[in-house]
């Protein structure tokens, strides 16, 4: 696996996945990805966890040495910082061991003082803290360890943030075919073939013998042959994704299952780990080193509320979004085949094939605002395929709240989250027209209203009843500072003003899909902000600024209806 000399070197690198473990007692990011020259490597880096600290002056001493049974604190350091865009003098607090946060936070409350930011995930701060995002370019300076991994491991002395070239990312598309009986039984049905599909790639993997396959069809002697191949064929391939139709929640895990009958180890992982199946909430299968996007989840998060049909079945979802379909067979017809007549399984391998060919077009049609949502909000695409838009502001948002040294609020309590749900503001003003035949007609649509209100009328947490201004809110009996930009109205603005840069370069290449994924993102991102605002969990959730949004909402149309009236 050599990849550098042992000596000191600089090369240019992509991240595609983010994980940590603690090395000889330090906590150590791992950073799988690919080198420029199209190599798979895994860059460390040593990193220590922290949370910060408030009112904490007098407990300085006490706070050093504090301790846990596996972690300590490291270090104490004094920090100017804003805290609701106010000045404030804060600690951080470093730790040993990312397990020691949230036991040395609580302490730290008992003692007295507040905490801030010690629930954000380990990986998550340091992307944050190092201001790298996966898939654009970073500059690595390292060399190369021995290390027990499927790929080259190099130890970095530095790393940091490139450009925003990307790499396009390399994804085989996965499908599983299983004995048709219902209930269906992990422990009992036994899984019959497997389809891949990759750029220039089409494989099924059989152990049943059909003299009238194709030439794609691999066959094999067993089952337990054939989840050996399957492994093998994924680490020949070497994908930085791997893509399925609801993959999450039943071909890795079906897979991993077999894998566990037979005493295998679904060992896909680049660092020879085994895929992890979470069954917290949703169902998620992970793979070190490996994105594993599950295309159903995208299709619900990204296009759900616009697709016509009301089924997410990947037939329905297929012929809306491709035009195309899936094959249609016989359940059946496929048991009666597999048990008393393999010569007739041909179409079942087409059907098996072409639902991993749907899948793999599905992942083609969406990469590219994928891999924009990435490189904004900054997270590996492993976990932005799998998060709604609120999701995704707040991680907008607490990735600039670390470039501009702004503290995150707190995430809600039960009882506050329950105490907003059940307030309510004004939305939108809905005027209707009375019905008839109209000629003459004109068009007049705000670019982004609430966005635009947002950003125009600096509507944040931090400028809510300034000092310095006076005008009230159309309707409501408190006013938001013009004289000096809020944070969250900073960050809309900047999606703003960053589309009408992209519009203008749409414009020299229209046929630029990444232009229009990133022009379609940020115009989404900009569109989720108000809901955020509103969103009971949010951690910058503001009733008065959802609240003023809809009412300098409801006044810009009113004002416009008579002006045309006029």
């Amino acid at each position: 696996h050599s990849f550098l000399l042992t000596t000191m070197a600089t090369f240019g690198f992509h991240i595609i996945d983010v994980t940590y473990k603690v090395l000889n007692g330090t906590p150590t990011v791992f950073l799988y990805g690919r080198s420029e020259t199209g190599k798979q490597c895994c860059v460390l880096v040593e990193y220590l966890p922290w949370f910060y600290a408030l009112n904490v002056d007098q407990l300085k001493e006490q706070i050093k040495n504090l301790h846990t049974t596996d972690a300590n604190v490291i270090n104490v350091t004094e920090v100017e910082r804003t805290l609701n865009e106010k000045p404030v003098k804060a600690w951080t607090i470093a730790v040993s061991q990312p397990s020691g946060i949230p036991e040395l936070s609580k302490t730290v409350r008992d003692l007295g003082g507040k905490t801030y930011e010690y629930d954000i995930p380990f990986t998550r701060r340091f992307l944050f803290d190092a201001k790298l995002a996966p898939f654009s370019r970073v500059y690595v300076t390292g060399e190369e360890i021995v290390s027990l991994s499927k790929v080259p491991v190099i130890k970095a002395s530095s790393i940091r943030q490139g450009d925003e070239t990307t790499l396009p990312p390399k994804a085989l598309a996965i499908d599983i075919e299983a004995y048709p009986v219902m209930p269906i039984n992990y422990d009992e049905h036994p899984i019959l073939m497997v389809a891949f599909k990759g750029d220039n790639y089409e494989k099924v993997i059989t152990w049943k013998k059909c003299s009238s396959a194709p030439t794609y069809v691999e066959f094999v002697e067993s089952e337990e042959e054939m989840l050996k191949r399957t492994i093998q064929t994924i680490e020949e391939y070497s994908p930085d994704i791997l893509t399925g139709y609801y993959s999450d929640g039943f071909d890795l895990p079906y897979l991993v299952k077999r894998c566990k009958k037979y005493d295998l180890s679904f060992d896909l992982g680049l660092d020879k780990s085994e895929v992890q199946i979470t069954k917290t909430g949703e169902t998620k299968a992970r793979i070190t080193g490996i994105a594993h996007v599950d295309m159903l989840r995208v299709v619900k998060r990204l296009v759900g509320r616009t697709l016509k049909s009301e089924s997410f079945k990947l037939d329905d979802v297929a012929k809306e979004l491709l035009g195309e379909s899936k094959h249609e067979v016989s359940w059946d017809a496929l048991r009666e085949a597999w048990d008393k007549h393999p010569e007739l399984l041909g179409p079942f391998f087409e059907y098996n094939l072409q639902d991993a060919r749907l899948t793999y077009s599905l992942f083609a049609k969406f990469a590219p605002t994928l891999v924009e949502l990435v490189k904004i909000v900054g997270l590996p695409i492993a976990e932005i395929s799998r998060m709604s838009f609120s999701q995704l502001v707040e991680v907008l948002l607490l990735r600039n709240a670390s470039f501009r040294g702004e503290i995150a609020p707190n995430k809600p309590s039960t009882y506050e989250e329950q105490s907003r749900e059940e307030k309510r503001f004004v939305g939108a003003l809905v005027h209707e027209p009375t019905p008839g035949l109209y000629e003459g007609i004109a068009v007049f649509d705000y670019r982004s209203l609430y966005p635009s209100i947002i950003a125009s009328h600096n509507i944040s947490l931090g400028t809510l009843q300034c000092d310095c201004c006076a005008t009230n809110v159309p309707g409501l009996p408190y006013h938001y500072c013009q004289k000096k930009k809020g944070f969250i109205s900073t960050v809309i603005d900047d999606l703003i003003s960053r589309r009408a840069r992209v519009k203008l370069l749409l414009k020299e290449s229209p046929d630029d899909i990444f232009l229009k994924a990133r022009s379609d993102i940020l115009k989404l991102l900009a569109n989720s902000f108000y809901g955020y605002l509103g969103f009971a969990p949010a951690r910058w959730y503001s009733f008065e600024c959802g609240q003023a949004t809809t009412a300098y909402g409801r006044h810009y149309i009113t004002t416009t209806i008579e002006q045309a009236r006029k």
